[in-house]
């Protein structure tokens, strides 16, 4: 490793780099190795030190920084993207790892920056390493009120242009990063609907849990059949959600549930018309790189890849340009459904004519904008019925009704009961299964 961030033909690559980075940006780009070693530095101005540097000349401190310096590129490692950290001092660094054959040999640090004006330097903390009162140490607090002070948007686009020059000279490039981002990323989101589940006191019995995946599992498919990629991906989040939830630690419970769906995923697959030959070949496949993956994150990234597989397999025999404007349209519908919504916002937001949007959603889904639109309504109507305790005036509002008894007249229709009836019954049916289940506990 050590020996391939010190080859000559990387380091004049990496030095380049450090330059361009020290001239846009004003500050001092550095490259290190796995011990968080400097193997080359540039600054804006040569021979400038810059209060980080003149800390660097304590051994003690050195130290300090080195091993900082070693973590901060480890984490932007862990997390696939550019990593922005603050030291004691206050001062923010913003960290990209370096690839080698997909290997990390060590970093580029872009340091030293500040996100607002300094009221005073901590001397506290810089008195364990140096006496206060003499010139050095008012040296240092010179160079600490001579740091940039950057805005939040500078930063971020700081740490978007360090990741994409630190790609260009790694090998072959940040695939891996993006895959271990995509990974961190759709963690969050699970995370986001176990809180929410938390959050509403859902978590106190796994019959509620139970109920509520089996609701969300129809709506998954149904998704699936629409070929509605990214509805059926938030879907997923939301399912993985609860699964992890009922039993954050086993793996092999975990991957029995994620066998279930690529069964669904796959069932649903050739009943929109997929080739039943090559989905029976997919789903085999599919089983054998299962048994491969044993980390959770793993697991659960991948069962959004066989999603996108199996979607990809129904979109083959089908137009695949309609499809790819009706997946635009019902994720706009999806996202916009609170709002008022019309079928010329949609057809307009696809660049079609509203009468040839009508009959393409007709022709290729089987039924019109407004089903669809109240279809998802209602939807988001029985989730918040279930899973909050806004009352039905707020649920109708948040859903895109503002007429209650409007609301409530349709979602009759639908669902063949009122709101207030569909939520008394999911109690209830609850309060049944629960009162079933203890009878037989010993």
């Amino acid at each position: 490793m050590e020996n391939q961030i010190k080859d000559s033909v990387f380091q004049k690559k990496a030095e380049r780099v450090l330059s361009t980075l020290a001239e846009e940006f004003q500050t001092t780009a550095l490259l290190v190795n796995l011990e968080g070693t400097i193997i080359s530095q540039k600054g804006p101005r040569y021979g400038q030190k810059y209060f980080c540097d003149r800390l660097m000349e304590a051994r003690q401190c050195k130290e300090i920084e080195q091993s900082e310096y070693r973590t901060v590129v480890m984490e932007a490692w862990r997390w696939g993207e550019a990593y922005i950290s603050r030291c004691d001092f206050g001062v923010i660094r913003i960290s990209v790892p370096v690839l080698r054959d997909n290997k990390i040999i060590g970093g580029i640090i872009l340091r030293p920056i500040l996100l607002r004006e300094p009221a005073n330097l901590p001397e506290g903390i810089l008195k364990k390493f140096f006496k206060p009162r003499t010139p050095f140490f008012n040296r240092l607090k010179k160079d600490y009120r001579a740091i940039p002070i950057w805005d939040e948007a500078k930063i971020y686009r700081a740490a978007h242009h360090l990741f994409e020059l630190a790609e260009s000279i790694s090998t072959p490039d940040f695939k891996i990063l993006r895959h271990i981002q995509n990974i961190q990323k759709q963690q969050a989101k699970i995370a986001e609907e176990i809180h929410l589940y938390k959050s509403v006191g859902k978590i106190e019995n796994m019959r509620l849990l139970n109920l509520i995946s089996y609701d969300i599992e129809k709506e998954l498919i149904h998704r699936v059949r629409l070929r509605d990629r990214t509805g059926a991906k938030e879907i997923l989040n939301k399912l993985l959600g609860i699964v992890l939830l009922k039993d954050p630690i086993r793996v092999d419970l975990l991957k029995a549930h994620i066998l279930e769906l690529v069964v669904i995923f796959t069932r649903a697959a050739v009943e929109e018309g997929g080739n039943l030959e090559d989905i029976l070949g997919m789903k085999y496949n599919f089983i054998v790189e299962l048994s491969d993956i044993q980390r959770q994150e793993e697991i659960c990234y991948w069962i959004v890849r066989v999603l996108d597989r199996i979607i990809d397999n129904i979109y083959a025999t089908r137009n695949a340009n309609n499809y790819e404007i009706l997946e635009k349209a019902l994720h706009y519908i999806e996202k916009n459904s609170s709002l008022s919504l019309t079928l010329e916002n949609v057809a307009n937001h696809v660049a079609l004519s509203p009468s040839h949007f009508s009959h393409l959603i007709k022709k290729e889904l089987g039924f019109t904008f407004v089903d669809y639109l109240t279809r998802v309504r209602i939807q988001k109507a029985k989730s918040l019925l279930r899973q909050s305790n806004l009352n039905i005036t707020q649920i109708a509002f948040e859903v895109g009704y503002p007429d209650q008894s409007y609301f409530t007249k349709v979602f009759k229709r639908v669902e063949k009961a009122t709101p207030k009836l569909y939520r008394k019954s999911f109690v209830e049916n609850l309060e049944e299964k629960i009162d079933y289940n203890n009878r037989f506990k010993y």
